[in-house]
């Protein structure tokens, strides 16, 4: 049994937005050659036929607007360029391409190429190097928030690839009611009102005993009454709060990446600082 498993009682997982693992942590394989990162070597065309390398250029906000498209099909002229053939393969040479349909700008286009220098995210830098990070935790649906959320709540998305906001769920239970069921304990922690909309309508229509706020899940750490199963979901709206503006922290473009490695700091110091830190794994 590899090393602290024997000790595992809780498993707490925070999902984050839409930013890929080039973009966020592709610099690091400078910092260690085992990170199957960046080379130097990796470009795309743009539309006037220019190659345009990955640069470690990307502010925390302000360059992807408007959002780069990450429906269905948009992903997946990212991934193959177009290419449509039969026994076709990953080119991963249409993200340009496709950003450039968001606002036919060429120059804009080749801001989708910019990438973090781990100084810029001290935040999932030090987890990254400190901890152990995942070379290929590939999305489940190459595509939008609500299949991907919805694998991750139920192992699947009920054959969905887009954005409805009301997947048929009628032979698969959720985790959460699995781990219920079994006597174990699970619960889902959602910022605050404006922000528990992330296919989680689904969980809401019979479990309102799974469901947590923020604030509790800082007062779970603290007192020691984390459930077996935790997932956390960030800020998603730059909305009004009782203190003033509440920022989205989410990373999701073109939201504050700055305040998303806060949120994620004060869920791993919640955890650091908890009576549960020897035995809770996060991912």
């Amino acid at each position: 049994m590899p090393r602290g498993l024997d000790k595992l009682k809780h498993i707490v997982v925070l999902m984050m937005e839409n930013r890929s693992f080039d973009h966020m942590l592709g610099e690091l394989k400078d910092v260690d050659s085992r990170i199957d990162g960046l080379t130097g070597n990796e470009f795309n065309l743009d539309t006037a036929g220019r190659q345009v390398f990955a640069e470690p250029k990307a502010q925390f906000q302000g360059q992807l607007n408007p959002d780069p498209d990450h429906h269905f099909a948009a992903v997946d002229l990212q991934i193959f360029n177009g290419d449509t053939a039969a026994h076709r393969v990953p080119t991963m040479q249409g993200f340009i391409k496709s950003y450039f349909n968001q606002r036919r700008d060429v120059a804009h286009s080749r801001k989708i190429m910019y990438t973090f220098p781990p100084h810029k995210l001290p935040v999932l830098t030090t987890l990254a190097t400190e901890f152990a990070l995942f070379n290929g935790w590939f999305a489940s649906v190459p595509g939008p928030t609500l299949c991907n959320r919805a694998f991750a709540h139920y192992g699947t998305s009920f054959g969905h690839v887009g954005m409805e906001i009301w997947y048929a769920n009628q032979q698969y239970k959720s985790i959460y009611e699995r781990l219920l069921d079994d006597g174990s304990t699970a619960k889902i922690y959602y910022f605050d009102q404006a922000s528990s909309t992330m296919e989680v309508v689904n969980l809401l229509q019979n479990q309102p005993r799974m469901f947590g706020t923020y604030d509790q899940f800082l007062e779970d750490c603290e007192n020691g009454t984390l459930p077996q199963y935790s997932f956390v979901e960030p800020n998603y709206t730059d909305h009004d709060g009782d203190g003033g503006t509440i920022i989205a922290s989410d990373q999701h473009p073109d939201h504050h990446v700055g305040e998303g490695e806060r949120f994620i700091a004060s869920v791993y110091n919640a955890i650091r600082q908890s009576p549960l830190w020897e035995n809770t794994a996060l991912l």
